[in-house]
């Protein structure tokens, strides 16, 4: 262990960088920097000490195990430090959170440790929202609060306009929130289905009695979702013919459909062209007989 003493110039007290002491119900305790590290860190089962054997192996650890170094901030950057930061004894800043330990870590790759990152994941997520904050002081200016001079009575309209304003930004941010959510979702969806075979799900369709025209929407949206553009798809007569079944009934729901890219419909275009194929004559046929 490095035992020697580091002072702290505007302390008096005297600490070590890495201690291990045990006390007389030979419970032990792990310090770094005047704080204390679990003994869950080790990978240890209890802080009680059953035989020598167990304390040179835990003296060991602790010896040869990684430490964060914290974060290193620079002075003209210390105006932008966040209040998840916090200063140890030594005067180095840390994050709240730090675990002082790079668990994942040890004195095996000891030989290597001059390549190895010396921060934890929460010192890191640290110097990266100092940097962040940084950005946005330089680059988003200050924005004054507005004053208006007005009665009494005007300010409790005011402030319940405020209050109004406030409360429509957290439900658009909620909205987007969910939209995002729902968006990856719809993603796995996408990637689950395209990964399925059409022929057992077609078979599991028909053993459970589906109708007909269910099985053909299913088939077409499976076909559909292995394809990386909609451009140039070919539709089969039975898809297209309910294609043009369905505008004919309602344009409108037609429109709906094929806007929020619910079903692979045909364009309107397309069914125009085909219905404009069909001979709507009107009067008496030509086989007719009087």
């Amino acid at each position: 262990l490095n035992m020697d003493s580091v002072r702290f110039p505007s302390s008096a007290d005297s600490f070590f960088e890495r201690s291990v002491s045990i006390d007389e119900k030979a419970t032990i305790k792990y310090s770094y920097m005047n704080d204390t590290i679990p003994f869950s860190h080790f990978k240890l089962n209890s802080n009680l000490i059953q035989n020598i054997q167990e304390l040179e192996e835990v003296i060991c650890k602790m010896d040869i195990s990684i430490m964060c170094e914290g974060v290193n901030i620079p002075t003209e950057a210390l105006k932008y430090k966040t209040n998840t930061l916090c200063i140890d004894s030594n005067g180095h800043f840390r994050h709240i959170g730090c675990s002082l330990i790079l668990i994942e870590e040890f004195a095996s790759n000891r030989l290597n440790d001059n390549k190895i990152i010396r921060q934890c994941k929460f010192c890191k997520v640290a110097l990266i929202r100092c940097q962040r904050k940084k950005l946005r002081m330089q680059h988003t200016p200050i924005a004054k609060r507005v004053r208006l001079l007005c009665t009494p009575s005007k300010l409790e309209k005011l402030k319940l306009l405020r209050q109004r304003n406030k409360y429509i930004r957290e439900l658009n941010h909620r909205a987007r929130k969910q939209l995002n959510k729902l968006k990856s979702q719809l993603k796995i969806c996408e990637t689950k289905c395209s990964n399925l075979d059409e022929s057992t799900v077609l078979q599991n369709l028909t053993s459970n009695n589906i109708p007909k025209n269910y099985q053909l929407v299913i088939k077409e949206i499976i076909a559909i979702s292995k394809r990386k553009s909609p451009k140039g798809n070919r539709y089969t007569e039975d898809w297209i013919m309910l294609c043009m079944l369905l505008h004919i009934k309602s344009p409108a729901g037609y429109y709906f459909l094929q806007n929020n890219k619910l079903l692979p419909l045909l364009s309107v275009r397309r069914i125009r062209e085909y219905l404009s194929m069909i001979n709507t004559t009107c009067g008496f046929d030509n086989f007719l007989i009087f």
